[in-house]
């Protein structure tokens, strides 16, 4: 193991502090993201415009979007292609889910 002198090991712990607040920031974020899923899924009454081909296209969208903003921002491209990747997917199930209920009721 290796041993850090105080000053650095505050030095660390201050940082992983703002990395825990940028943590939550991107965690209410996707709340709000969520948020705004469910009312569009409200929107399109009918389970098959979640999988439909406009979503599909929109989805195409997203990841091209985030993309190029990673790159423009420094960070791994395919990396952040990728969480958006699992991000829609949750999505998508999100709003089948909301039909499914509603079937059941």
């Amino acid at each position: 193991m290796v041993h850090l002198d105080p000053e650095t090991m505050e030095k660390i712990q201050a940082l992983r502090r703002e990395v825990d607040r940028i943590d939550e920031e991107i965690v209410q974020a996707l709340k709000r993201r969520m948020d705004l899923i469910r009312q569009i899924a409200l929107l399109k009454e009918d389970p098959k415009a979640v999988t439909s081909l406009a979503t599909s296209m929109r989805h195409k969208e997203i990841l091209e979007h985030v993309g190029k903003c990673a790159k423009e921002c420094g960070l791994d491209e395919e990396m952040v292609q990728e969480l958006y990747q699992m991000i829609c997917w949750y999505a998508i199930d999100k709003q089948l889910e909301l039909f499914e209920k509603d079937a059941e009721a």
